[in-house]
């Protein structure tokens, strides 16, 4: 089931965005650009609080650990991800186009996003990262591209596995 990363941090971060929501971003930037320097097992607190200007106590406020902080790292990234994905295929509803848009987008994503430098830099990170995401990336791959199977299905005269394909 996935749970967007703002009702994930309900406890920290109150409704309606403002500066708790701003901070928390640039302490996620912050970790990335640390992260995808040296890796997230070199991560520390203090890094994280100096990259993003900020104190170990405003740090605290939102995270309580650097643990607590990686996983809500990796769970920005997946919304991010996910949120983007939906963007950039929604506005398409011949299943041909919602396809060929599907691709773009992971050719541009894998051309110009940053998986690759975090399997460089971090790879036991990223690993276990695309682990924990991987069967909310098939569900969702699969209801980006609902009406694109039905298609096929029906071009086929088959059924297709949709999990399988995704």
């Amino acid at each position: 089931m996935w749970i967007p990363f703002a009702a994930v941090s309900r406890r920290r971060f109150p409704a309606g965005g403002g500066q708790p929501f701003r901070l928390a971003d640039k302490i996620l930037a912050a970790t990335e650009q640390i992260v995808l320097e040296s890796g997230a097992e070199r991560i520390s607190i203090l890094d994280v609080c100096n990259a993003a200007g900020i104190s170990r106590g405003t740090f605290y406020r939102y995270f309580a650990s650097q643990q607590e902080l990686l996983d809500a790292f990796s769970r920005h990234k997946r919304e991010r991800f996910h949120r983007s994905l939906l963007d950039a295929t929604s506005k398409y509803d011949d299943p041909d186009e919602r396809f060929a848009a599907l691709v773009s987008y992971l050719e541009q994503y894998l051309e110009h996003g940053k998986s690759r430098r975090l399997l460089i830099v971090a790879p036991e990170y990223a690993l276990g990262f695309f682990k924990r995401i991987f069967h909310d990336s098939v569900v969702r791959f699969q209801d980006v591209l609902g009406i694109v199977f039905d298609a096929w299905d029906e071009r086929l005269g088959i059924k297709l596995d949709r999990e399988l394909v995704c």
